[in-house]
């Protein structure tokens, strides 16, 4: 199977055996400014910094392809507050890591027992600067040669 994306051991792609892609990708670098009164010269706009980049990203999922939607959703959930870089097409895409900051389920279907048929799981990744963190995370690294020999598959 070619691998689409990559983060943090979880994998997309798409084979005859397994249908697993990324609906599209948000992302964004965004420069970081303050605006003040202009005092005899100095500038109105004085840029500060680049704030931290974000990305975003959703993907669907189907009971009716083997896919266990609730089971996937809260595997997701654990790992909120990771952090990895993201491979797209094999090369990191974006800062060196990025954290899980949320996740979502949308889009659901239920059948008449409750369970979850059909689902959107929407993922939200920020860049992790350890210095700007008030906090540890626990780093989720994994290199995408790994990734490569060792697939790890949305089970769907």
């Amino acid at each position: 199977m070619a691998v689409m994306a990559s983060w943090n051991g979880k994998t997309w792609g798409v084979s005859s055996q397994r249908i697993a892609s990324l609906n599209g990708i948000s992302h964004s670098v965004e420069l970081d400014t303050e605006n003040s009164d202009d005092k005899a010269g100095s500038p109105a706009t004085k840029t500060k910094a680049l704030k931290l980049q974000s990305m975003s990203f959703d993907f669907d999922l189907a009971a009716a392809v083997g896919c266990d939607v609730r089971s996937e959703y809260e595997s997701w959930t654990a790992l909120v507050g990771q952090y990895a870089p993201f491979y797209l097409a094999g090369r990191r895409f974006g800062p060196a890591n990025l954290q899980l900051t949320a996740v979502s389920l949308s889009d659901t279907k239920l059948d008449n027992l409750g369970r979850i048929l059909t689902g959107k799981i929407t993922i939200k990744l920020t860049e992790y600067a350890e210095e700007a963190s008030s906090k540890k995370a626990s780093s989720g690294t994994v290199s995408y040669t790994h990734l490569r020999a060792h697939e790890t598959e949305l089970h769907l």
